[in-house]
């Protein structure tokens, strides 16, 4: 096919999608909680309304873009004895290089590989491959932590605590087991976070893979992933985030005195923007009662269907993360689950049964929760090993009864210590928060006022010109600290930045979100929070599934250690917990600064 025609087919198949995308069943209004669900039709999945601006932010994904430079396919093997390529994961995954598309399988030998790597999210069509009969054997464990101090002198935080992180696109891994073993604490203490595996890009399958640690074990962080008979163990918050993601066939294990099993991070109520889907799977435990989750964004998306549950999940079910507002919102069900946890006689009243037309399509093999099933490839049979094992993983994996091999038993924890009451701090502490005693205020709406007033001020006609194009009407949900840039302050950005920024959704959507942190922060509550971190620093989630920092000299706010707050409390709206901090320049996440650089967007589904 010529290249103008092969482009035109793209450009054809990726309309059609978008077409098809963009349109899906108006969410409903419960009658008995008043939440906004929307209904899965089978018959009627894709119609009728646009979704929403997220939504076509994070999950669909047509835009027709350019993928990385290719090349000729490679192997390579990993083996601690030195019989291989490399002697580490790590080793293997820098071989890789940071933007290319060529594909690279890796082979893991048997062993305990104390390590930790990052494929990077500009690294497509990447597969590892470990001992997928037995991922007991290949074990890459490492112990950072949230409190552990980084190079620069503050906190790593959870972000940077993972083991292992896949940031890249169209990458499978089976049969691993990704461990952090740093020691369990006290529940809710700053520092304790420590990530086992952070998945943080489109598209990825982890098949017969474990997942072992304590709080926060598996970050689902943001992207579109599916996990099929995975182990998943830990004790509060341990399956986190707000990708969108797919959990089938899964054994779900909570430690002595665990809190929460999930904590999802939706904030927008009725979009498809994030959300976990718990399928066929079974959840045993230790000791001590778990929530299957708590709201961790205001409109929290989780539903467990056809899952097999122990006595020790706890009557209520779920739980609002301390925030009532949040249960108007939230979105979590159960569906023909089995076992005695899984009684709702005594769930909360905001919870809800799951309908036959919900979930149909799933029980029906319908990956539609993580956009089809056109990408979901698992090899069948996988080729042999270098060891010589012919292993018998099929397309899809046999199911079974959601109970993969069993790892070996986890080491005794340092201490047992009781789980703290439902105010224990969430997945993602900002450091120094919790001493300064900073706990975000309940959602109360958005942040329209603000924005107005904002709009009455000429000297923020570029940004607000930009909430109009990306927030449109769905600006996110209060409380929030923005820091607003002047016209002016956008001459950080390079030659047809703004226009790049402008063009790209989804890197405008990250741009927008990068300056609305959560929670309301005013000046004199942060300068009390920085002063009180050991690290002089403090850092908060964005909107656009970041952090952004905050520090001080004297009496003047640095956002990010790269701007100055010009006007501290520009715009302080105290009953909807909204203010408004004015700086001196723009600012960049480490994504869009990447993004820039290689002026790439997310990549399509296959066509």
């Amino acid at each position: 096919m010529a290249a103008a025609e092969s482009c035109s087919a793209m450009m054809l198949v990726a309309t059609l999608l978008l077409a098809l995308y963009a349109c899906e069943l108006a969410p409903s209004v419960n009658a008995r909680t008043g939440s906004h669900m929307r209904p899965l039709d089978s018959l009627h999945f894709f119609r009728r309304e646009l979704k929403t601006h997220r939504e076509r932010m994070e999950r669909v994904l047509v835009e027709v873009t350019e993928p990385p430079p290719g090349g000729p396919a490679r192997t390579i093997t990993v083996a601690l004895d030195g019989s291989g390529d490399y002697k580490l994961p790590s080793e293997a995954v820098a071989s890789l290089g940071t933007k290319s598309s060529a594909p690279v399988t890796i082979y893991i030998k048997d062993g305990v590989y104390r390590d930790r790597f990052n494929v990077v999210k500009r690294r497509w069509n990447v597969t590892m491959i470990g001992n997928p009969e037995d991922p007991s054997r290949v074990v890459i464990v490492d112990n950072r932590h949230a409190g552990k101090m980084g190079a620069d002198g503050d906190d790593i935080g959870t972000f940077q605590s993972a083991t292992a992180t896949f940031g890249g696109y169209h990458i499978i891994v089976q049969g691993i087991s990704f461990i952090n073993d740093f020691p369990r604490g006290k529940p809710g203490e700053i520092g304790n976070q420590a990530v086992a595996m952070r998945a943080s890009g489109w598209f990825i399958i982890f098949a017969n893979c474990i997942f072992r640690g304590f709080q926060d074990t598996l970050y689902a962080h943001k992207g579109v992933q599916l996990y099929k008979n995975c182990y998943i163990e830990g004790t509060i918050d341990f399956i986190f985030g707000y990708a969108t993601a797919q959990y089938e066939d899964c054994h779900i294990h909570t430690l002595a005195d665990p809190f929460t099993i999930s904590a999802e991070k939706r904030q927008l109520p009725g979009a498809r923007t994030s959300g976990f889907l718990f399928l066929r799977g079974i959840i045993t435990g230790v000791s001590g009662k778990a929530y299957l989750g708590r709201a961790w964004g205001a409109a929290s998306l989780t539903w467990f269907v056809e899952t097999q549950m122990e006595a020790f999940i706890q009557p209520a079910g779920w739980n609002n993360f301390n925030d009532p507002t949040r249960e108007k919102t939230a979105d979590y069900g159960e569906y023909n689950c089995s076992g005695p946890g899984s009684d709702r006689s005594g769930r909360v009243s905001w919870s809800r049964a799951l309908t036959l037309e919900e979930v149909g399509p799933f029980l029906g093999g319908d990956r539609q929760w993580i956009d089809g099933n056109s990408w979901v490839r698992l090899p069948s049979p996988l080729p042999p090993t270098p060891d010589g094992r012919e292993d018998a993983a099929t397309t899809p994996l046999p199911i079974s009864s959601g109970s993969p091999p069993p790892p070996p038993p986890p080491p005794p924890p340092a201490s047992v210590v009781p789980p703290t009451p439902p105010s224990v701090e969430p997945p993602v502490l900002p450091s120094g928060f919790a001493t300064a005693g900073l706990e975000p205020a309940a959602a109360s709406g958005n942040a329209t006022g603000v924005i107005a007033a904002l709009r009455a001020d000429p000297r923020f006609s570029i940004f607000v010109g930009l909430l109009d194009k990306g927030f449109a009407a769905n600006l996110p949900l209060q409380p929030l600290t923005i820091s607003v840039p002047e016209n002016a302050a956008f001459a950080r950005l390079g030659p047809g930045q703004l226009d790049t920024i402008k063009a790209d959704e989804a890197l405008l959507y990250e741009f927008l979100g990068y300056h609305f942190a959560d929670g309301f922060y005013p000046k004199a509550d942060l300068l009390a929070a920085i002063a009180k971190s050991t690290s002089g620093t403090v850092s908060v989630p964005t909107q656009g599934g970041s952090y952004v920092s905050f520090s001080s000299v004297g009496d003047v706010i640095k956002v990010d250690g790269s701007t100055s707050v010009t006007e501290a409390d520009f715009l302080v709206d105290s009953p909807n917990k909204a203010v408004a901090h004015v700086i001196a320049s723009v600012l960049l996440s480490q994504d869009v600064t990447d993004s820039l650089a290689s002026s790439s967007s997310p990549p399509p589904h296959p066509v």
